[in-house]
């Protein structure tokens, strides 16, 4: 699986998105969908890029680096469940 992509590569592309986000980089949706192309498999991810997706795609920035924030902090792989698990 030559696409699998470690966490430590997810935290600093996420890192790289809420920079862009922050300094309102149009090419900060492009990172986003190129970071959906390499999670794969990863479900809980996958929904929160989604949703991040979701939010750059209405302009709402705020919510949109308060979810890469979220993400990163709880850490990407295991605990994106805890992110949005309540998000109904």
């Amino acid at each position: 699986q030559k696409n699998a992509i470690t966490d430590s590569e997810v935290n600093e592309e996420l890192e790289t998105i809420f920079e862009r986000i922050e300094n309102f980089d149009s090419t900060a949706e492009e990172a986003v969908d190129e970071l959906v192309a390499k999670v794969g498999q990863n479900k809980p991810l996958l929904q929160a890029l989604e949703q991040l997706q979701i939010h750059l795609g209405s302009y709402d920035f705020d919510a949109a680096l308060s979810l890469v924030s979220d993400i990163i902090k709880t850490g990407t792989a295991q605990s994106c469940f805890t992110v949005f698990g309540n998000h109904q």
